[in-house]
């Protein structure tokens, strides 16, 4: 998951009205809008007080201040420069960068972004945007056609009502991106690496109908291409699999792309979820220009519900995703979806399980031991298969394990999460909420 939303000091506190940046995307942060008690709010002139006592006490009451502030749902579009922090992607390493946003740069209240991040083991990516952005952030937001299932939607973000429509344009270089083959048979001492560098432009329309209700549609060209990879001990995908078990590799084809994200939201606070449910689902051509024995149609579900139970919070989320092609077609393998990592088996290697079925669960339970502390035992299950007819109840997966939440009553700052796989154990760092 790419994305995967993500900031540095002043944006994990997450609250000032300055717009934040993401790994996946660049857009801003929404403004302040009254929630219930149960969420942690204040009345108003509580609120007014302790900014007031803020602003008295200096720093330490200008973080205080803003880690109380209920989550913000209304967009407050700025300009100028912000810092990220973070990964570009799954095993990218820290990454950092930065965002300039200009409103109204243009007649008619169109705006303009342009930001990037680099990772310390040299990832990555490079955005730039232009058009009527004021609501990219409160409105549902279907990702790129890369993206990993996991991370389709900007589930994280609360959401108003409005419209947002713009240019996209992404560049991402992942230098040593890991490929163990397809299937659940696949080998952890198979893997091998591979360069995968690319441009997309896309057409963006997202409409949210109510704060529960949002519709997203983008639709445009996608070039990405492979080559060796840049780390030296592992074995380049050409040299480890033969030309059936890696489509694409030899002549990687442009796409068209065109698809739709549909999200029905009814989660209490989607920043640190206690009561509600999620669901998004999605359908998407790639259409190979060249290639056309390389085209198909992915569908996608994702799932989410919470419940207060016993003094926590109980958490469970399926992922459902499938390719469909005609006779003879398959799926490029750098476009497979996957298994493994942060969000999914976390007792796994990041791409570890990749194939063009996979079925996905997690759930966790979430007790709060301190006001900054959540600690969370959890088990994912999951599998992939070549197709949605071959997908086995025998071949499915546990990695169970327990995790460690830094949080405010606004959200999950960050995670790190312990689990155990038939291959070892794993620990796994993440930003905001596992799901």
């Amino acid at each position: 998951m790419r994305g995967s939303t993500l900031l540095v000091v002043a944006s994990l506190v997450a609250a000032a009205p300055s717009p934040s940046l993401s790994a996946g995307q660049l857009s801003p942060e929404a403004p302040a809008a009254p929630q219930t008690k149960e969420m942690g709010t204040a009345d108003p002139r509580e609120d007014e007080r302790g900014a007031d006592e803020a602003r008295r006490s200096g720093f330490r009451g200008w973080i205080r201040e803003r880690v109380r502030r209920p989550p913000e749902t209304v967009p407050m579009p700025r300009s100028g420069f912000s810092l990220a922090g973070g990964t570009v992607v799954s095993r990218s390493g820290l990454a950092g960068g930065a965002r300039y946003r200009r409103v109204d740069v243009l007649p008619g209240g169109v705006d303009a972004q342009v930001g990037g991040m680099v990772s310390v083991r040299g990832y990555q990516e490079y955005s730039a945007a232009v058009g009527w952005l004021d609501r990219d952030r409160s409105t549902v937001a279907f990702d790129t056609a890369d993206t990993a299932v996991a991370s389709l939607f900007n589930a994280s973000s609360p959401k108003t009502p409005g419209t947002a429509t713009y240019l996209d344009v992404r560049h991402r270089i992942y230098r040593s991106h890991r490929y163990y083959g397809s299937g659940m048979g696949s080998r952890e001492d198979a893997q091998a690496d591979y360069t995968l560098a690319g441009t997309s432009i896309d057409g963006v329309w997202q409409r949210q109908f109510s704060r529960t209700l949002g519709v997203s549609v983008r639709g445009g060209w996608m070039n990405l291409q492979v080559g060796p990879g840049h780390n030296d001990v592992l074995v380049d995908v050409e040299d480890r699999f033969e030309p059936a078990a890696r489509p694409g590799w030899d002549r990687p084809p442009r796409f068209v792309t065109v698809g739709s994200g549909l999200v029905w939201d009814g989660r209490d606070n989607p920043r640190a979820p206690e009561q509600g449910a999620f669901v998004g689902t999605s359908l998407r051509r790639f259409a190979a220009v060249s290639e056309s024995n390389l085209s198909f149609t992915r569908a996608s579900l994702d799932m989410r519900a919470y419940e207060r139970l016993l003094g926590g919070v109980v958490a469970v989320r399926g992922l459902a995703s499938g390719d469909l092609a005609a006779d003879g077609a398959t799926t490029p393998f750098y476009l497979l979806q996957s298994l493994g990592g942060p969000q999914t088996l976390r007792g796994f290697h990041p791409f570890r399980f990749a194939g063009r079925a996979l079925l996905h669960a997690s759930a966790e339970f979430r007790m709060r031991v301190h006001r900054w502390i959540e600690v969370a035992p959890f088990v994912d299950a999951g599998t992939v298969a070549p197709a949605w007819s071959r997908l086995s109840a025998s071949s499915i997966l546990l990695t169970p394990g327990v995790g460690l939440r830094a949080r405010t009553d606004r959200g999950v700052l960050g995670r790190l999460d312990w689990s155990r796989g038939r291959e070892g154990h794993r620990l796994t760092f993440g930003v905001g909420p596992a799901f």
